[in-house]
């Protein structure tokens, strides 16, 4: 009895241990966040142009806008802001990749992820963002439709703002940040899920 009673306590520790180590929950957004906040701008590489994104990105930046007085994603021809995202268009190897955020911090004598190199969530607070859209990827799929585009555009843009992928898709209704495994590609703008989520990062 004495050592059912002891296994008990190491049991009841251990669970409380565990509960303290375990990082805290933040919905659907990442841990970390855009050092100078929600209102920054974009700049468009040439290849944005040259493949016929320019009207898709221009949408999507506004998809964004008008849901949180914090958030707002403007337009620059200059890219070096120390918070201006850079977008780019291209081909990727990985044929089921249609799109990337990377977070990057402003550093000396070079700029840093501040990912892993795998590209998971960031794993600290970052400058800007480069995206990628993967024009090959979307071809292969289909989906160079304007819905198709522009939801890749708004969803690697909702990453930009500190969104991650949605982890309740099925009872929220389609979201543009649901991961591309369960993706509703004719979504390409907030749900009022993703809207809340937003004003959970940034406030209203």
């Amino acid at each position: 009895m004495k050592l059912k009673t002891q296994l008990i306590k190491t049991v009841s520790s251990l669970l409380v241990i565990g509960a303290l180590v375990v990082p805290p929950v933040t919905a659907d957004t990442f841990t970390y966040t855009r050092k100078g906040g929600g209102i920054f701008d974009a700049w468009y590489d040439s290849s944005v142009s040259s493949y016929g994104y320019t009207p898709h990105l221009d949408f999507s930046r506004n998809a964004w806008g008008g849901i949180s007085s914090k958030v707002s994603i403007g337009f620059t021809t200059n890219h070096r802001g120390y918070s201006t995202d850079e977008i780019y268009v291209g081909n990727s190897a990985t044929t089921n990749l249609f799109g990337l955020m990377v977070p990057y911090k402003v550093s000396w004598p070079t700029n840093t992820l501040a990912t892993d190199q795998k590209g998971n969530a960031p794993t600290s607070n970052w400058d800007y963002s480069v995206i990628s859209i993967y024009d090959n990827s979307l071809s292969a799929h289909k989906l160079k439709t304007w819905t198709g585009i522009t939801h890749t555009t708004t969803h690697e843009l909702g990453h930009s703002l500190g969104l991650a992928h949605t982890t309740t898709h099925g009872q929220i209704g389609p979201s543009v940040m649901s991961a591309g495994s369960v993706a509703d590609r004719n979504v390409n703008t907030p749900n009022a899920y993703d809207k809340a989520q937003l004003k959970l990062k940034w406030g209203s």
